[in-house]
């Protein structure tokens, strides 16, 4: 169920996802889930809530950011993984080779200087490619002060990407 054709909101499979995600990076079975919320949350609304079958109330969606230690924001913020479809699977490798070749922008600026700082930092001086979590994207967007999705469709559209399944 869509909460809004905008790109800035996330529908209820964003959520769930999201919260799957989440539960699974822990390595933590639904019954985990029931055991450490103390029964709040059972192994069974978790569940239901993770495939979208039930809907997730503002107070429930607290408990579950307050379970994972996470700001509640982190739940509903706009996902990335709607925006990143085809850049998922956890890594994004990055060809320096074709980003040096692009004509001179900003965003090429910002983005060439913080993939040189995270290869300075692994000691990574191969200075072809360079494989960051997907996620970064977000980082690199904030940086750049524009939505996720606007600048996930620039690293697409000029082909400094590939994707790396694990």
């Amino acid at each position: 169920m869509r909460v809004s054709s905008n790109e800035t909101f996330p529908t209820q499979t964003d959520i769930a996802d999201r919260i799957r995600q989440l539960r699974r990076q822990r390595g933590w079975s639904l019954k985990e889930v029931a055991k450490r919320s103390g029964g709040k949350i059972t192994a069974l609304a978790m569940g239901a809530y993770e495939r979208s079958e039930r809907s997730i109330s503002l107070a429930k969606l607290i408990e579950i950011a307050e379970l994972f230690s996470l700001p509640l924001i982190c739940l509903i913020a706009t996902p990335l993984a709607r925006a990143t479809k085809n850049l998922t699977n956890g890594r994004v490798i990055y060809d320096l080779r074709t980003l040096a070749k692009l004509p001179e922008s900003e965003w090429k600026r910002l983005l060439t200087t913080y993939l040189q700082e995270i290869a300075m930092r692994r000691g990574d001086w191969g200075g072809e490619v360079l494989s960051l979590r997907a996620t970064d994207l977000e980082n690199i967007a904030l940086a750049l002060q524009v939505p996720s999705q606007t600048f996930i469709s620039w690293v697409e559209e000029v082909k400094i990407s590939l994707v790396k399944n694990y």
